[in-house]
């Protein structure tokens, strides 16, 4: 059953990820570390694919990086500024 949560399909904003320091790559790194890394890519291509095709208004934040693990890059350079410490 279909159920409308808003009067007109321009008031639903879709999105999988925005500016909060975390990509849907490092939830899938996260999550699914058992996979390889194209299995984590193909992955994100598919939540991008369903953010767009989805009825409403797509929200995409710097679709060129969606790729990009941010948090494990921030993570590792953490370690490495603790290590010469």
């Amino acid at each position: 059953m279909y159920y409308n949560k808003f009067s007109s399909i321009e008031q639903s904003i879709n999105y999988a990820e925005c500016h909060d320091n975390a990509t849907v790559f490092d939830k899938f790194i996260i999550s699914n570390g058992h996979e390889d890394e194209y299995c984590r890519q193909k992955r994100c291509l598919l939540t991008l694919a369903m953010t767009i095709l989805a009825r409403g208004v797509p929200f995409l934040f710097m679709p060129d990086r969606i790729l990009e693990p941010r948090m494990v890059i921030r993570i590792l350079i953490m370690q490495e500024m603790q290590s010469i410490n």
